[in-house]
């Protein structure tokens, strides 16, 4: 199925806007088009685009609050999305470990370690796409994910 993006993370960021709230994050989207498409399943996407933010708004909460910004863009080679936040940020030797099942940096009971391994199952496995993360501790962090424009 072939669907436009932005509708989907606008969808996503109002579904998240209590939790946002609560956090005291505000977002910024900036589309480059809302004619980018993406081959694929929508709901897939609003959960890496769930799951982002929620990691994001859990990073910025040791600061008090936190601005995570957004930017989706498209090339001739692919639809690139950032996710940028201004949290923690994850400590270089933790940056390696990120995407492994039951991995997670939160108090116990408090995160399941499945997050960011899901996200990265689905921007890999659904969309045949790959995730690029950098970061600096106390700084924050951007996701970039890729996304090729064919099926």
């Amino acid at each position: 199925v072939q669907f436009a993006v932005a509708p989907v993370i606008r969808d996503s960021l109002l579904l998240l806007s209590h939790i946002l709230r609560r956090g005291k994050c505000a977002v910024i989207f900036e589309a480059a088009s809302d004619e980018i498409q993406l081959y694929g399943s929508p709901s897939r996407l609003a959960q890496v685009i769930t799951n982002l933010i929620v990691n994001a708004i859990d990073a910025s909460t040791e600061k008090g609050e936190g601005q995570i910004k957004l930017r989706l863009a498209a090339s001739a080679a692919e639809v690139t999305l950032h996710v940028d936040d201004q949290g923690s940020g994850i400590e270089p030797e933790t940056l390696s470990k990120i995407f492994d099942p039951m991995f997670t940096t939160k108090p116990f009971g408090q995160g399941t370690g499945l997050g960011l391994t899901i996200v990265n199952d689905i921007v890999t496995g659904d969309f045949g796409g790959r995730i690029d993360v950098t970061s600096q501790p106390g700084q924050g962090t951007t996701f970039i994910l890729h996304f090729p424009h064919h099926a």
